[in-house]
This record gives structure tokens, C-alpha cells and sequence, in this order.
């Protein structure tokens, strides 16, 4: 069987520059965005209509200062507009590449979309207890963090990520009561610390693998645990996935220049096998580690979607591969498109090394 992995990111967690997003806007004295409110401290606070992020989700958010707004632009009721305030991160961050690199494509949302807790992380949704505070980093649309709000109500959920308009697609699907959806990063909970008391339940599910410093982004969520708490972390060994039988070399090449494009921005494409460690060394205790693994056979309910998973990143995120010169944009369309033929035609089986790693924060 051929060695072979369809990574999925589904969020963006690697970009040091990252805003905060809430669905309430309180504090504020004025119109014209003066004299805000404490959490002005974290950033210099921006504003955007409702309609900019709800609208049209995948598009970039336009930036502008709030003391650029018009009074008469600005609504007397703020409780339904969104607050943005930029970060700038004093943490390690990665490399222009490797951010670049990890910047997910908004047409690759229905990867995420398609997720839930029971089925993408049933090692997680096993663990959860009603009011527990969990917060869920790189959550992407919030699929799955959805799930999760439902597990441990009434307990406080707070979902992050790096991408605006997965924030906004989060913020529009998924209302609970006990939910909120932040664009922030993972390199700097600074603000995290600040805001809130400790979490009971740290997740990081599908992220480190897209982080040329997953130890530091560690050292981050360890540090909003309370004292007793877990981090959960599941990710991929994309070395040791396969499909059966071998799928088309043309896919094998683009899958070759693929996980080269993320090593050489300093990725690790076996990080699943290397969590243990690093959970040790950042003094956490009773790590252990849990299978994961996604098999996935023809004739199975789910199999035409999961099957697809492949073609889906090399219609996606290839595009990246191929503007950063690591194949050609025929070789591309010409993987996906033999890969979509084999996979009507002959997958019968598709297997994913995914380890789920669990520890307790000490006293």
C-alpha cells in the first residue's frame, strides 16, 4: 500500500498578526470610537458593519481606523456589530513563508464544514463534562466547536483562529448561548490570560501541523490552563498515511512536491509522532497518547467524501504549490483530475495516521 496523506487544516493558526472578534461592542462613550474601552490596551480597536463580515464572508475585511468612521455611519445600538483589534505578537512567530503557507484558501471551507465532534474527534468529545470552559484553537468555521459548546454546557466555549472570514462563517453558523468565536493567534493568548480565568480544557485539533514552532504555540495554550487542566492535541503523521491500491502517479508527485512545499517552510509532516515529546518537555504531566486513525473502505457511508479529500486540497490549496514553483499548474490539474478517475474507479480504501495526545497541567 502507498504511502499517501491528504492534510487537512483546516485552520490557520501560524500568522502573527491576527485581530480579536466578538459579537458585542460595550463600553463605548462615543460615536467616533473615542475613549473606547479597557480592551483598547490589546490593540487599536477597528470597525466594520455587520454586513462586511456577515455578507460576504470570503472576502478580506477592509481596514480602517475608528477614527476615520463617520458619526453618522456608526448605529446607536452596538450589540450586534462586530469589534476587531489587531495584536501585535512579541511571541515567536513563523517565518512570511510559513505563514504564507499556512494562510488557508476560503474555498477549502466545506472541508471543515463537513466535520463534527463525534466523528472527527470522538478521543475529545469522550472527555468533556457539562461546565467545563474549553477553548478551541484553530477552530476554523466551528464545526466542531459547535459540538462542543453542546457537550459542556452551560461551561464557557471560546473558539480561535487566525482567519477572519472563517471567524465570520463561525459566528453566523454556529449561536449558543455559552459559545464565542475570537480571531486571534495561536502564538499569543496574551490577551486570553488577561480576559478570562484559566480553562478547564485546551484543544488544538489539526493545527500544529501547519506551525514551524509548534513547541512555543504549546508553551501558549499550557499557559491559559488552569491549574489541573488538559490540553488536548490531534494531528497527522502524513508519512504514514496510505491509500489502496496505489493511486496515480501523477497524484504521487503532486503529493511528493506538496509535503516538500511544507517541509522546506519548516512543517513537520510527522508531527503526530513527535507530541509526546513535546508535551513532556513543556512539564505537563500524564501524557498520553490515543489512536486516531481515519480508515475509511468503499462501500461505507461516508467514503465518497472522505475519498475525496485529496483531489480537494490539490484543487485548493495546489494552487499554492503551484504559484510557489514547486510543480506546474498542468501537472496539478492533471493529478486531480486522474486522481478523481481513480477514485470512481478503483479507491477501496484510505487510511489517515492521526494520534490524539492528552496532559494535565500540575499545580
Amino acid at each position: 500500500m502507498e504511502a499517501f496523506h491528504r492534510p487537512e487544516q483546516e485552520n490557520s493558526d501560524a500568522q502573527p498578526n491576527s485581530c480579536h472578534i466578538s459579537r458585542t461592542l460595550g463600553g463605548y462613550r462615543t460615536h467616533s470610537g473615542q475613549d473606547c474601552s479597557s480592551r483598547q490596551r490589546f490593540g487599536t480597536p477597528l470597525f466594520y458593519h455587520e454586513q462586511a463580515v456577515w455578507g460576504r464572508p470570503e472576502e478580506p475585511l477592509p481596514r480602517r481606523r475608528a477614527s476615520h468612521w463617520k458619526p453618522s455611519l456608526l448605529p446607536v445600538a452596538f450589540d450586534r456589530r462586530i469589534w476587531v483589534e489587531d495584536h501585535y505578537s512579541k511571541a515567536m512567530t513563523d517565518s512570511p513563508t510559513a505563514r504564507h503557507r499556512a494562510a488557508f484558501p476560503s474555498e477549502a471551507a466545506s472541508i471543515l464544514r463537513a466535520r463534527s465532534l463525534q466523528t472527527d474527534y470522538s478521543h475529545l468529545s469522550q472527555s468533556l463534562k457539562p461546565g467545563q470552559r474549553v477553548l478551541d484553537v484553530g477552530c476554523g468555521t466551528g464545526a466542531v466547536t459547535a459540538g462542543i459548546a453542546k457537550m459542556v454546557s452551560p461551561g464557557e466555549v471560546i473558539g480561535i483562529d487566525t482567519n477572519v472570514g472563517l471567524i465570520a462563517e463561525a459566528l453566523q453558523s454556529h449561536r449558543f448561548p455559552n459559545l464565542t468565536f475570537q480571531c486571534a493567534n495561536i502564538y499569543e493568548l496574551e490577551h486570553l490570560k488577561e480576559l478570562h480565568i484559566g480553562f478547564d480544557v485546551v484543544v488544538a485539533a489539526r493545527v500544529l501541523q501547519w506551525l514551524a514552532h509548534p513547541a512555543d504555540a504549546l508553551e501558549q495554550m499550557i499557559s491559559v490552563l488552569k491549574p489541573g487542566g488538559t490540553l488536548f492535541i490531534l494531528d497527522y503523521n502524513h508519512i504514514k498515511a496510505r491509500l489502496s491500491p496505489t493511486p496515480p502517479t501523477t497524484m504521487l508527485h503532486f503529493r511528493e512536491r506538496y509535503l516538500a512545499w511544507r517541509k522546506d517552510a519548516g512543517m513537520d509532516n510527522e508531527i503526530a509522532d513527535h507530541l509526546v515529546e513535546l508535551m513532556q518537555k513543556k512539564g505537563l504531566a500524564d501524557v498520553n497518547s490515543t489512536e486516531h486513525h481515519e480508515l475509511t473502505r468503499r462501500g461505507e457511508t461516508d467514503f465518497d467524501r472522505r475519498i475525496g479529500l485529496w483531489a480537494d486540497v490539490a484543487s485548493t490549496r495546489g494552487h499554492q504549490v503551484v504559484a510557489d514553483a514547486y510543480l506546474s499548474e498542468q501537472e496539478r490539474q492533471t493529478a486531480v483530475d486522474d486522481f478523481r478517475d481513480w477514485m470512481h474507479n478503483d479507491a477501496a480504501e484510505q487510511y489517515f495516521y492521526l494520534l490524539s495526545v492528552m496532559g494535565t497541567k500540575g499545580p
